[in-house]
């Protein structure tokens, strides 16, 4: 294989490590220092038990010990902040630091602004309120307050992110497998994301739609239920994605997912040039799964190589990570040569 460009810029200067120290690790952090300081000055205020859950009308619908508003904002907000600040950090230092990235920090540190903001708004509404109070408290401005600041947030996050872009150019060609005239060749693997990932991603959807479903039973109504049946959709959706079998063969390239849908197919007729990069997922495509980037799309489940395959019918790019990427693309050069 050749390298079609030079390699990457691999490291930050001062001043764009400075850009991300404050905008996925100082906004963040600072955003949750202020909330947690809000709430223990708050604590002696409030009733042991307040509220902590609203339904969609605004009432109250659960309630705890006013002390674990703090444990649970301190630890939803450091794991966001330190999982926001070690992907970006990790990501943009390989070069790859586009859009994308600058996006999933300004989601990551609006997603800690609406946690810290929601939380501590919503406490302080209770200060110097009764335990029969407290029982029907309304959420009233808090949720639209917070989202707005959240946005705000992000936004200010994602300006400041420092832009690094570098493409493709680590993309490089191969050489087709040799093969007698008629002789056929078939290569598969399985992929899937990292452990943690799939960890993360099943309880995740595992507890939204229980909380979901809690709260169309304890509060029956058609909208609630219409809620669930969306969210059990994007579950299955998200399910099917979480790992694939890419196949070459004498066809083209194709790709599974783990339901036996999607199913993408790329005829070796529809290709013009076959390659093997190197994929920063968070830097080049935002996240994980079936991922859109600059000029290219694909199936993205970690930072690995990857095929590369550039259409001639004017289609975007399409890019796939997976386990023992020179041999598949290797042999897919082959088959669209002979096509």
């Amino acid at each position: 294989m050749t390298s079609n460009n030079a390699p990457k810029q691999s490291q930050l200067n001062r001043a764009q490590r400075t850009r991300l120290l404050v905008a996925a690790l100082l906004l963040p952090a600072l955003t949750l220092l202020a909330a947690l300081i809000a709430l223990v000055v708050a604590l002696p205020q409030l009733p042991e038990t307040i509220a902590v859950q609203w339904s969609f009308d605004g009432t109250p619908q659960r309630f705890a010990a006013a002390w674990t508003n703090i444990a649970v904002t301190a630890a939803i907000g450091a794991f966001l902040t330190a999982l926001i600040y070690g992907s970006a950090r990790k990501a943009i230092s390989s070069g790859r630091g586009g859009a994308p990235l600058r996006f999933l920090i300004g989601i990551g540190v609006g997603a800690t602004g609406l946690v810290s903001a929601l939380v501590t708004s919503s406490t302080l509404g209770q200060v110097g309120l009764d335990e029969t109070e407290v029982q029907s408290h309304p959420l009233g401005t808090s949720f639209l307050l917070s989202l707005g600041f959240a946005i705000a947030l992000g936004a200010i996050a994602a300006a400041i992110t420092p832009k690094i872009e570098a493409g493709d150019s680590d993309a490089e060609d191969v050489q087709p497998m040799r093969l007698a005239p008629n002789e056929r060749a078939v290569w598969t693997q399985h992929i899937s994301g990292s452990p943690l990932i799939r960890w993360v991603v099943s309880i995740s959807m595992v507890l939204a739609l229980g909380a979901v479903v809690t709260t169309a039973i304890l509060t029956p109504n058609a909208a609630i239920w219409i809620a669930v049946g969306v969210l059990a959709i994007a579950a299955a959706l998200v399910t099917t994605t979480l790992s694939w079998r890419v196949t070459v063969s004498r066809r083209g390239l194709a790709a599974r997912g783990a339901l036996g849908w999607p199913m993408i197919r790329i005829p070796a007729s529809a290709i013009e040039t076959v390659a093997v990069t190197e994929v920063s997922a968070l830097g080049e495509f935002g996240g994980y799964g079936i991922r859109f980037g600059r000029n290219r799309w694909g199936i993205i489940t970690r930072d690995s190589a990857g095929i590369q395959v550039t259409r001639n019918d004017g289609k975007r790019t399409f890019v796939v990570t997976v386990d023992d990427a020179d041999t598949g693309a290797s042999l897919l050069q082959t088959y669209v040569r002979r096509s």
